[in-house]
């Protein structure tokens, strides 16, 4: 999965696709225990360990470079400090903020939005013309400097990429990952996928992947029609959800779901197939779908 990640960074057909997975790549070790736990003591290593480097009465001119180069020397090895946190504070913090708060743009982070639009985008322009006090952070000042960081610094931040990649590897092969933290489900020969009332939709071999749905929505009561079912014709969709003349709702509403179950699960297939006959089905050929299992 972290492979699959890795891949599409370097893949990303535009600098907005770029930083999208890069998000993802960082958002996969932070929500998968056993990988996160292994960044979790590279951070408190060098928490330890940088303050003792600077923990000393003396401040004589030889002493001060002699920590400054252990200093060097602690953030261009360790796991943390090297590569991960720069990547992880530029680009994944700001873009799970924006993706997880309701707030409208304006009230977002400029940073985000120059990651996902870049600068020229009509509505940062906008907020920059708007911008009054020097403290705004939509003040042109401040935007053309936060855009600084990544106008023109794809190859930079994938260079960072590529080395916490190879480094992070390394530390992975040097642990045995006790089952119980794989969060893996029995496997088959397909992906499993679990549908939930109460969690949404999530994988089998890693939870955390999760598209959340409310239970009683009008998204979870479609799925749940479609489940039992080989072949549904959207006129029965309409009439069982209570949408009758509304079948374009209906058909956006199915590409909506597809397109949040692959973002949210990291796949490339959709959730619920349009059948070459015509109506709907979930798509059991190419996943083992599971609804409200008890022993999962």
């Amino acid at each position: 999965m972290l492979k699959t990640r890795y891949e599409a960074v370097l893949q990303s057909s535009s600098d907005s696709l770029f930083y999208q997975n890069v998000d993802r790549y960082i958002e996969y070790i932070v929500k998968t225990p056993a990988l996160a736990e292994i960044m979790d003591k590279a951070e408190k290593a060098y928490n330890t360990e940088f303050p003792e480097i600077w923990d000393s009465k003396t401040n004589n001119e030889e002493e001060i470079k002699k920590r400054a180069e252990r200093t060097s020397k602690l953030e261009r090895f360790n796991l943390y400090a090297s590569h991960y946190v720069t990547l992880k504070v530029r680009i994944y913090d700001p873009l799970e903020d924006y993706k997880t708060t309701n707030e409208d743009d304006k009230d977002q982070d400029p940073v985000a939005l120059l990651m996902l639009n870049g600068i020229k985008n009509s509505r940062i322009q906008k907020y920059m013309k708007e911008a009054k006090a020097d403290f705004d952070k939509w003040n042109p000042k401040h935007v053309k400097s936060y855009n600084e960081w990544y106008e023109g610094q794809r190859q930079w931040y994938e260079n960072q990429l590529k080395q916490f990649h190879v480094d992070f590897l390394s530390e992975v092969a040097k642990i045995e990952i006790p089952i119980e933290e794989k969060n893996i489900l029995p496997t088959t020969s397909k992906i499993i996928i679990v549908i939930d009332d109460k969690k949404g939709i999530y994988r089998g071999d890693n939870k955390d992947l999760c598209y959340e749905i409310e239970y009683g929505s009008e998204r979870q009561k479609l799925i749940a029609y479609l489940f039992p079912k080989d072949r549904v014709s959207l006129s029965d969709i309409e009439i069982q959800t209570n949408r009758t003349g509304k079948k374009e709702l209906i058909m956006k509403e199915i590409r909506q779901i597809n397109d949040l179950f692959r973002t949210k699960l990291d796949l490339n297939k959709d959730l619920i197939s349009s059948l070459p006959t015509g109506g709907y089905c979930l798509s059991k050929d190419e996943f083992d779908i599971r609804m409200n299992p008890k022993n999962l």
